[in-house]
């Protein structure tokens, strides 16, 4: 496995974990109007019992993205404000290398050598709290969507960029 693979894989998804969460509170709000009108044709579909088994996946599926929001928050206080500041630049601002560098008034050399410190410590905070590769692997297994980004990190290593539109079409897929 490439370094620090689900590192970069969590923190590229990050800023999009809260879009996903509020659009499958819009897909519960729909699903439950719509559970209203029956008739014979959409009877078996808007069965009480399959209305509610619906709002129950989406509202577990909900939680798990919350939870992987809470660990990446805890992941970010865990390290030190510095490295923890170059990955939200990098990864939740989608900012340049170079910019990044600039407004840190540190060399190019010195950046990437901090980003990597960073990718360490976040990582190291990420199993620490008890999620290793495997168990995000397991965790997020039904999250097309994050483990498509986690198989280009893993494919080509490089950082990739994200687009709301590419976001809600994978994750509400």
């Amino acid at each position: 496995m490439k370094k620090y693979v689900w590192a970069k894989t969590l923190l590229s998804v990050y800023p999009y974990l809260e879009v996903v969460a509020d659009d499958i509170d819009r897909q519960v709000d729909i699903i439950a109007k719509n559970s209203f009108y029956v008739t014979g044709v959409n009877f078996v579909t808007n069965s009480t019992s399959m209305v509610a088994d619906n709002i129950i996946e989406l509202s577990q599926r909900k939680v798990s993205l919350i939870n992987i929001k809470v660990l990446i928050e805890k992941a970010f206080k865990e390290c030190k404000s510095e490295l923890a500041q170059i990955l939200i630049q990098k990864y939740v601002d989608h900012d340049k290398s170079r910019e990044i560098a600039e407004s840190c008034n540190l060399s190019m050399r010195t950046y990437f050598r901090k980003l990597d410190e960073g990718l360490k410590a976040f990582a190291k905070s990420i199993v620490g709290q008890g999620f290793t590769d495997d168990k995000l692997k397991k965790y997020l297994q039904d999250e097309d969507w994050i483990m498509i980004v986690l198989s280009q990190l893993e494919e080509t290593n490089e950082d990739i960029e994200l687009s709301d539109k590419l976001i809600k079409r994978l994750a509400l897929s």
